[in-house]
């Protein structure tokens, strides 16, 4: 999902490079207006990839959704909010396409690093382990070993993860306003 932010970073580039925001900012919408209109076609897109891979990985690989599998829909949704945040936060900070690249990937690629997407926290140090939390890749990758590698999945440890996506969205968003 956090490799959105290379895609949404290249569109705010593209638009401001040919003048569609200003036009936009010129029509009669708020700020709000104007980035949720940015932002909702990137969070469908967000939302049909994670479940399109969840079905995916059932239908081609055999991959069991846990016993819970009615709370993969809020945690997609939830970790889509977070992925799109952080993508509309590198397109405000970005200026051109190389920037988008270069913030984009390395941001993807030190958050992945330091969450245990990379490396599985399980081998990383204790305080490694409470520094991964600082990202919300981290809290992701707790919610969906919760419901698809437990067989009694903590439903509250996966509705935390939840908020603190949301959280994480939310802030990344009003950072990039």
């Amino acid at each position: 999902a956090f490799f959105l932010v290379l895609n949404v970073g290249w569109l705010f580039v593209a638009e401001r490079k040919h003048g569609t925001l200003v036009r936009l900012r010129a029509a009669p919408l708020t700020r709000g207006q104007i980035l949720m209109g940015k932002l909702l076609p990137c969070l469908l897109v967000s939302l049909l990839q994670g479940f399109f891979l969840l079905g995916a990985g059932r239908l081609v690989l055999s991959m069991s959704w846990g016993p819970r599998p009615e709370l993969l829909i809020p945690l997609v949704a939830c970790t889509s909010v977070a992925a799109v945040g952080l993508s509309v936060l590198v397109a405000s900070v970005a200026r051109t396409e190389t920037q988008v690249a270069v913030y984009g990937t390395l941001l993807v690629l030190l958050l992945g690093g330091i969450s245990g997407s990379l490396l599985p926290r399980e081998l990383m140090p204790e305080q490694m382990k409470a520094v991964s939390l600082i990202t919300p890749h981290a809290w992701a990758l707790d919610a969906y070993a919760q419901l698809l590698a437990s067989p009694n999945p903590d439903v509250n440890a996966v509705l935390l993860s939840c908020g603190v996506l949301l959280a994480f969205g939310t802030a990344f968003t009003l950072l990039a306003w």
